[in-house]
């Protein structure tokens, strides 16, 4: 049977790497990307490598006007879809004692990790639902959402709100063939993360999340977690409030 796999944000190093794994396993691939010169050298790779199709669409999740287009020129229905756009805070905007002067990236960072995406969402629900397909949609969402810190208060608040949307679209489709996995990142060696230092032992390289989102999606898992993280948020989340508020990480 043809099986075929939509990422969003394809040029995202793990939905590179989620791509390759896919194709791996006989899916067609359909990426986006806002910059779809980013993508050209993955798809050619996969079309090189596979005996599947990989097919490359424009995409700005914040763009939310062109979303009824896109769906209107959809070739197939998928029998996954990886939702994985992302922005994260700049360092001017994290040292700044004057972030209100950073709203026109403050806005960027809420579009692309949480308005965008709810539209985005809410019009592929349909569009899957009306398809009457058995598919699964997995979001990425970060720890940075389970409970908000200091130094990513806009990335971690957004990812709250979509945590929070995916949670609320998993019950309303709870019953239909359609499953909603959540995947809760920590941290990770990408190219959004190259700048930070980041502890060895608890982070996950592109390849290992890209293995946790197939597994998620063959086992229709809820939620799921990265390398270690969900004993870590556990711990962090039952920190008491008049506590946290005087640690600084």
């Amino acid at each position: 049977m043809n099986k075929s796999a939509l990422i969003i944000s394809g040029s995202s190093d793990i939905a590179s790497a989620t791509a390759r794994l896919l194709a791996e396993k006989e899916y067609s691939i359909t990426l986006t990307s806002r910059k779809t010169q980013s993508c050209k050298d993955l798809v050619k790779e996969i079309s090189d490598t596979s005996s599947k199709n990989c097919f490359l669409i424009p995409l700005d999740i914040r763009d939310f006007d062109s979303f009824d287009n896109f769906f209107s020129n959809l070739k197939e229905s998928p029998d996954l879809v990886l939702f994985c756009p992302g922005k994260m805070e700049s360092d001017e905007l994290i040292s700044s004692k004057n972030r209100g002067h950073f709203s026109q990236e403050i806005n960027d960072i809420v579009a692309t990790n949480f308005s965008g995406p709810i539209i985005f969402l809410s019009k592929l629900k349909d569009y899957l639902v009306n398809s009457d397909k058995k598919a699964s949609i997995i979001i990425l969402s970060s720890v940075a959402g389970d409970r908000g810190r200091l130094k990513n208060p806009f990335y971690g608040s957004s990812k709250a709100g979509l945590s929070s949307f995916s949670s609320s679209i998993r019950q309303e489709l709870g019953k239909s063939k359609i499953s909603v996995i959540t995947v809760k990142l920590g941290f990770v060696r990408t190219k959004m993360t190259n700048h930070l230092n980041l502890p060895k032992f608890i982070t996950s390289s592109p390849e290992q999340i890209a293995k946790i989102i197939y597994q998620a999606h063959k086992k229709k898992k809820n939620v799921v977690y990265s390398k270690f993280w969900f004993s870590i948020m556990t711990i962090v989340k039952l920190i008491p409030e008049f506590i946290f508020k005087r640690m600084n990480f």
